[in-house]
């Protein structure tokens, strides 16, 4: 897994992916402010999927991020 940029400072850990082999840049995030409704016609691209261990982890900054948009 990456760790932080030159100079970042992360607060959150890591969330492991499994690889469907197409890979993500080195300096990917997740932008858990903004979130997206995906139509399901839209044509997407599989990156992978949230290892088990880590589904929790993603759960907890999108719960997190959604109370803070709401105060």
């Amino acid at each position: 897994m990456p760790g932080p940029l030159p100079g970042e400072l992360l607060a959150k850990q890591a969330i492991e992916v499994t690889s469907t082999g197409e890979t993500l840049d080195y300096a990917s995030r997740i932008n858990f402010g903004r979130s997206h409704d995906i139509e399901h016609n839209v044509k997407l691209l599989e990156i992978g999927r949230v290892v088990e261990d880590h589904i929790h982890l993603l759960l907890g900054y999108f719960k997190q991020a959604r109370r803070l948009q709401q105060v």
